[in-house]
């Protein structure tokens, strides 16, 4: 820096201007953090409330919900209707690659 600052000089140019734009450069970038750490902030908090949202949802509905992987055909997730259904936890049911039917599981 102090090298540039000489070859300013030595070119005839005021190194005050150089060190004021650098200054201006180096609050502008402060700035666009700043801004960008907000959104973040925000988006994240919006997504939480989502997944609570989603989760309060999904936990409490009354009918079986299971969410399975199309490709392998295993259970992904379940809601606690569903393990009260299939008369399995849901630990029981996430991981298994088929479920009994009702009529069968009797």
């Amino acid at each position: 820096m102090k090298r540039f600052l000489l070859m300013l000089v030595a070119e005839g140019v005021d190194p005050r201007v150089f060190l004021w734009a650098l200054l201006g450069f180096t609050l502008a970038a402060a700035g666009w953090v700043m801004t960008l750490r907000r959104a973040l902030r925000k988006k994240s908090r919006e997504m939480r409330m989502e997944k609570e949202q989603y989760s309060a949802l999904f936990t409490d509905f009354l009918d079986p919900i299971l969410i399975g992987d199309a490709d392998t055909g295993i259970l992904t997730d379940c809601n606690r209707a569903a393990g009260d259904y299939f008369g399995r936890s849901r630990g029981d049911l996430i991981g298994s690659d088929r479920i009994a039917s009702k009529s069968s599981a009797s």
